[in-house]
């Protein structure tokens, strides 16, 4: 699949609100409209909502018959050699569930009676060690060893080990318990999300008070037009107003107490102006 076939971007979760990855989305998707109909904190459940209707083969759900939603592995499984090093990844990371796969492995040692086998959970670093005993004594290169990985649909792989001399066999069932989030990963999440949201609502009241200056501005000078405005003070306006609007034009990121300060001082001066006026 490439970004051509791709017919609608949906934004999900919290951070797809700033504004610099939206961007960056478009861009990447040449310019295609982001889809912001579904509420980003809520697109999860929506998409969980469509699997059950699915799953549950409910009458009033054949309009989702054309969705096929595909589960994943999150992680990648492996084996690791006596380095410490990934030997062989069996399963990609991504790879759809359920999925099989098989590999013939000859122990580089003599005269083995039991064999340690090592399962990698290569992205967490984690590892999980179970042993394959009963092994008939044979000299290096002469003992094979039939391992099948097996991911069902719910994520669990199921390790079988198997002496394919003697039929003896052994096997481990690993679940998804180092899959998904820690409780500290989803807290620096949430306060993430927070600070972002905190800084595209500053951003949002710095831009309104910036507009609101501009637009007073503009009225300071409508009203110097007018023919009952002494020359002086017409000057004293305009020059304001002037002064203000080119403030405003350099000074985007200036602070809401700021932008409001400049603000009352064209207040000020149009007040003061109306005072005098006859």
């Amino acid at each position: 699949m490439n970004k051509k076939s791709i017919d609608e971007v949906v934004l999900v979760g919290g951070s797809t609100r700033i504004p610099k990855l939206q961007q960056l989305l478009q861009e990447f998707f040449n310019g295609k409209e982001l889809c912001k109909s579904v509420n980003a904190d809520e697109a999860v459940a929506y998409g969980a909502a469509v699997q059950a209707a699915i799953l549950s083969g409910n009458e009033d759900c054949e309009k989702f018959n054309i969705l096929k939603l595909q589960d994943i592995t999150s992680l990648s499984f492996g084996l690791e050699s006596k380095d410490g090093k990934i030997m062989n990844v069996l399963i990609p990371k991504h790879t759809p569930v359920p999925a099989k796969k098989e590999l013939l492995i000859m122990p580089c040692a003599d005269e083995l009676s039991s064999l340690s086998i090592e399962v990698q959970e290569c992205e967490l670093a984690s590892m999980t060690a179970f042993n394959l005993s009963g092994i008939t004594p044979k000299p290096r290169g002469d003992l094979k060893i039939n391992l099948c990985f097996e991911v069902d649909g719910n994520g669990i792989l199921n390790l079988t080990a198997n002496d394919m001399s003697t039929g003896q066999k052994n096997e481990i069932v690993i679940s998804k318990q180092n899959d998904g989030l820690t409780a500290k990963e989803i807290e620096t999440m949430v306060e993430t999300a927070a600070r972002y949201k905190a800084e595209d609502e500053e951003h949002k009241a710095r831009a309104a008070a910036l507009n609101s200056l501009e637009n007073f501005a503009y009225r300071i000078k409508a009203i110097a037009r007018d023919p009952a405005v002494s020359a002086s003070d017409k000057k004293l306006m305009e020059e304001a107003a002037d002064q203000a609007l080119a403030w405003s034009d350099t000074n985007h990121h200036a602070g809401i107490e700021e932008i409001s300060v400049l603000k009352r001082h064209l207040e000020t001066i149009k007040n003061q102006i109306a005072l005098v006026s006859p």
